[in-house]
Parts: C-alpha cells; sequence; structure tokens
C-alpha cells in the first residue's frame, strides 16, 4: 500500500510523482519501453488519418493481429516478448 507521504510535494502539470520510483531501472536488457499519448482525438481527426494513409497507400506495420476472441493468445504473445513489433487486437 502506498502511503501519502511518499508523494513529492512539488508537481508537473497537475500530476503528483513517487519519490524514488524509477521504473526503468526494472526494464530488462532486450526490453523496450514504448508508450502512446492520443490527446484524445476527435472523430474528425481520426478520420483525416485514415484518409491520409488511403491516400497514400500506406499500411501500417505491426508485429501481429488477434480477434478479440483470441485476446487470450494476444496475451500469451505479450508476455512471451517474442513479437517484434505492436500487438493488434480487433474489436468485434
Amino acid at each position: 500500500m502506498i502511503s501519502f507521504k511518499h508523494f513529492s510535494e512539488c508537481h508537473l502539470g497537475g500530476v503528483y510523482t513517487l519519490d524514488g520510483f524509477d521504473p526503468i531501472k526494472e526494464i530488462p536488457n532486450g526490453v523496450y519501453l514504448t508508450g502512446f499519448f492520443s490527446n484524445y482525438p476527435t472523430q474528425q481527426t481520426v478520420y483525416d488519418i485514415f484518409a491520409f494513409l488511403n491516400e497514400h497507400r500506406l499500411e501500417p506495420c505491426f508485429g501481429e493481429c488477434f480477434d478479440f476472441e483470441h485476446i487470450k493468445d494476444a496475451c500469451i504473445a505479450l508476455d512471451s516478448g517474442k513479437v517484434n513489433g505492436k500487438i493488434v487486437v480487433k474489436m468485434p
């Protein structure tokens, strides 16, 4: 359990930090940490992105794709660390 005494007094952007919390140190060699921040795009922004992809005949690259019914297999693939690229789960 985290007590509030571990929270730093200063914060950036309204987000508090934990003193001494540095998960980067715990990532083993050969494992990559990636992130994605969508900034809550509007539906029009999403349409514009797909229009751009279609117009320029671009196809996104991904490691493996699973139907939602096989989400267990997607989790196993994620845990294995053997997938090179993003793991995509298609929603019904």
